[in-house]
């Protein structure tokens, strides 16, 4: 199999230049090949990596939770949002058809008033919520949108690995929420029109805590929906380059 960072170059090349593909994979980071103990750094979705880490959160490649490499997110500030910002191969702003958003998680334990979220944007602005999905204290998973809360959708448990997968269908102006390979929210309008998505964000979107430890790996951002939709389905999406 090829390297992680030739699969993503070759990625970038078709998403830039139009080239007909059945399937495309604008975001893969996974970690693998980052130094363990060290902040992630900033050099784009063409590397696995972010392009802004805020100061208000450190961001720090660790050899656990999971079985392999993630990033360790932690808050380092009271009463701020912190988040680390991921956009696409290529520059990419998607407008139409699917955008599935996956990634696994684990909380090893909130502070009072804690939070952890995935949060959908455009590209290079946080103004337009498309989704945000909210693990927070007491093991409850929600959220919000341009259109409003969507009170409890699912739960987690903590300490233990989560897989979340956000599916947009752009076309519909929806999206759905699948939890562990179980869909929790089917369809919700979210109000967002004429806009694209262009960034996924990690983080605090408002703590009156501070010292929060999250993790997340195996992040994806693609155009088709993986199969089966389980947690383990990572490998399918670097096998789309392999030849």
């Amino acid at each position: 199999m090829r390297p992680l960072a030739l699969i993503l170059a070759l990625a970038s090349l078709l998403v830039v230049s139009g080239a007909a593909v059945a399937d495309q994979v604008y975001l893969a980071a996974d970690f693998d090949d980052k130094a363990i103990d060290e902040p992630i750094g900033t050099g784009g979705a063409e590397v696995g990596e972010p392009i802004v880490v805020d100061p208000d959160i450190t961001a720090t490649v660790r050899s656990s939770p999971f079985d392999t490499p993630s990033l360790g997110i932690q808050d380092i500030d009271d009463y701020t949002a912190g988040t680390v910002q991921f956009e696409f191969l290529g520059s990419a702003e998607i407008t139409t058809d699917l955008v599935v958003i996956s990634a696994r998680v684990q909380v090893p334990e909130f502070v009072e008033g804690g939070n952890f979220a995935i949060a959908v944007r455009e590209q290079g602005s946080a103004a337009h919520a498309f989704s945000d999905i909210q693990l927070v204290e007491g093991g409850v998973v929600g959220g919000s949108d341009a259109a409003g809360g969507l009170g409890q959708i699912g739960t987690y448990q903590a300490g233990v690995t989560l897989h979340i997968m956000i599916v947009h269908h752009l076309d519909a102006g929806t999206y759905d929420v699948w939890l562990d390979g179980a869909k929790v929210l089917d369809g919700r309008a979210h109000g967002i029109t004429e806009r694209g998505i262009g960034g996924v964000y990690f983080g605090c979107l408002s703590d009156p805590s501070t010292g929060d430890l999250f993790f997340v790996d195996d992040i994806s951002v693609t155009d088709f929906m993986p199969t089966p939709v389980v947690p383990e389905t990572w490998g399918s999406l670097k096998q789309i380059f392999r030849q």
